[in-house]
């Protein structure tokens, strides 16, 4: 949340289905990282089954990797960090498969609201959004599906994060259209984190470089970044 790290997953390469994470010498400032110094961490269970998202409880104690997978293998695995913040420090705590709409779709990207009680990911496939409830915060094994945003309209989702307390919702993705052009979507929520109440309400052009996997604003909202997946590209932008 200070900006001092950033995390990123892999699928290929080496090490392949791992969890980077690199330091930030200047906070927010991506030009400072470099691009050698990373330590990663793996895990039996991500092997064959591409890590394609992760997020953090807000005290770094706990990290959530989701898992990319076909029908039943979508997993949203929970590890406990001995040491907040630390990948190397990860222990397996527990895992729970995704349900509802989740079942029949490939999914990818994971966010949660700011109290831990929802979990929300991307079906780039059937193009929704899908909200889950956690009947314990931040327990991933209390997860249960709610309800799904069909977004297929305006955007064909990669990503998405919200801002405002949850009453601003953007969805990166690419133009129904034209799979070239990559969008920047902005939903208003009347009821902060309750997709049903969302709305589209404008949008911004990207530079088509790669397809988006993930969006993180700076906490000001001064800044967002973005992650691209074909060209491996970590991008600062102002707004």
């Amino acid at each position: 949340p200070d900006g001092t790290r950033f995390y990123g997953m892999c699928t290929a390469g080496t090490p392949s289905d791992s969890l980077f994470e690199w330091k930030v010498p200047t906070a927010w400032d991506i030009t400072s990282i470099v691009e050698t110094d990373y330590t990663s961490s793996t895990d039996s269970d991500w092997n064959t089954i591409y890590p394609a998202g992760i997020a953090f409880k807000p005290d770094g104690l706990s990290c959530y990797v989701f898992v990319e997978g076909n029908l039943n293998a979508n997993k949203i695995y929970q590890h406990t960090l001995t040491t907040a913040w630390d990948i190397n420090t990860r222990i397996a705590s527990s895992s729970f498969g995704l349900v509802g709409n989740t079942t029949t779709a490939t999914t990818i990207n994971l966010n949660f609201n700011s109290s831990g009680t929802k979990a929300y990911v991307v079906e780039d496939v059937s193009d929704n959004i899908v909200e889950c409830d956690l009947s314990t915060a931040w327990e991933i094994s209390t997860l249960s599906y709610n309800q799904s945003l069909d977004v297929s309209s305006v955007i064909s989702p990669r990503s998405l994060t919200f801002t405002n307390g949850g009453t601003k919702m953007y969805v990166m993705g690419s133009n129904i259209n034209d799979a070239s052009i990559i969008l920047k979507y902005l939903y208003t929520l009347s009821t902060a984190y309750d997709i049903s109440t969302a709305s589209p309400t404008n949008y911004e052009v990207i530079s088509s470089t790669g397809s988006p996997v993930a969006i993180q604003f700076k906490t000001d909202l001064t800044k967002f970044y973005l992650l691209r997946q074909t060209t491996e590209y970590l991008e600062e932008y102002s707004v």
